[in-house]
């Protein structure tokens, strides 16, 4: 290279920028569907998708880090149709969870609301005061290996 400079220099920039495409390659997007009640469907009340992680906790030998991430789940229709488009690895699929917030409804109410609608496992757990976290059943439920264990929704890769 010009002026004493070395191409070598370059080389752990270019090793990362491999790296990002590569990883670029393994990933693909889902949707995930819901339909909730309408009296659920106001303004003042929120439904999201929380991606806890990509994969199971132990994927051939490797375990995948924990996302957390908060995704809106969006009304599609009038009537209770809402969706959320999921990033993730193509090789893992993803386990995720559907969450509620509601602030104008007690919290009672709500959680009826969904057991009728056929959700399962209704709860507040931690985090804010007027979130309710369930499962859809229509998607496949995994137990995790944490202590004590957690029910997640997960969606398999196809």
């Amino acid at each position: 290279m010009a002026n004493g400079g070395s191409w070598w220099g370059a080389f752990p920039v270019l090793r990362w920028l491999f790296k990002k495409l590569a990883e670029q390659r393994e990933l693909t997007t889902s949707v995930i569907g819901i339909h909730v009640p309408i009296e659920l469907v106001v303004p003042e009340i929120r439904f999201g998708l929380c991606h806890v992680r990509d994969g199971k906790e132990q994927t051939a030998g490797e375990v995948t880090p924990i996302k957390n991430k908060a995704l809106p789940l969006k009304a599609i229709d009038g009537r209770g149709h809402l969706q959320c488009i999921v990033r993730h690895n193509k090789r893992l699929g993803f386990q995720f969870k559907c969450y509620v917030d509601h602030s104008t409804m007690p919290s009672d109410r709500v959680i009826s609301l969904l057991t009728a609608a056929g959700f399962q496992y209704p709860s507040q757990g931690e985090g804010k005061p007027n979130r309710i976290w369930f499962i859809d059943p229509q998607y496949a439920i995994h137990t995790t290996a944490d202590n004590p264990p957690l029910l997640n929704n997960f969606f398999y890769p196809e």
